[in-house]
């Protein structure tokens, strides 16, 4: 089956993006399979809304996405599968929601740190992280955020129950669990 994507290129720590269109057959797992892929090529940067903006089409992205230290209150990002590099959410001081409903695997370490203000990590469809092996003293970390303990440790058991052997780092979360 023959599908189109567009490929994509951010200029770090800008909102500047180039995109082109590719046809490929099938297509990558868990990537929409209707032609509407977008592979956004290299490291992404979620530090503003426009550089938000710039990606919330992603279905791909083939390096790290790394948002920290900025203003924003929630980050969504509805068609994302998957990342082949890290991700890093660290040091927002506001944001109180992570939204990846789609994100299905991380190839490196999945780090949600020193958000004092989070309370909600939404990543329903997640199965894999550090596929890639690569050498972390955690593979998964969440640590000092507003986070309730019980989500936390239901991504790290969502987790287990797809395979995962990693490491992980789990502590300093302040939300209280429902009854």
């Amino acid at each position: 089956m023959l599908t189109s994507r567009r490929v994509c290129t951010v200029v770090l720590l800008s909102a500047s993006l180039s995109c082109g269109s590719s046809e490929s057959e099938g297509a990558p797992d868990g990537a929409p399979t209707d032609g509407r892929q977008l592979i956004c090529a290299g490291d992404r940067w979620g530090g503003s809304a426009e550089q938000l903006d710039a990606i919330v089409d992603c279905t791909i992205i083939t390096g790290n996405l790394i948002v920290t230290g900025n203003q924003l209150v929630s980050v969504e990002l509805p068609l994302l599968t998957r990342i082949d590099g890290f991700l890093t959410v660290w040091g927002n001081p506001v944001l109180t929601r992570v939204t990846l409903p789609m994100l299905a695997s991380v190839g490196s370490r999945l780090d949600v740190s020193s958000n004092p203000a989070l309370t909600s990590l939404d990543l329903p469809a997640l199965k894999s992280v550090n596929e890639r092996a690569d050498p972390a003293v955690y593979d998964l970390i969440i640590r000092d955020n507003a986070l309730p303990i019980c989500q936390a440790n239901a991504i790290r058991d969502q987790l287990l129950a797809n395979g995962f052997r990693g490491t992980v780092s789990i502590s300093g979360n302040g939300g209280t669990c429902p009854p």
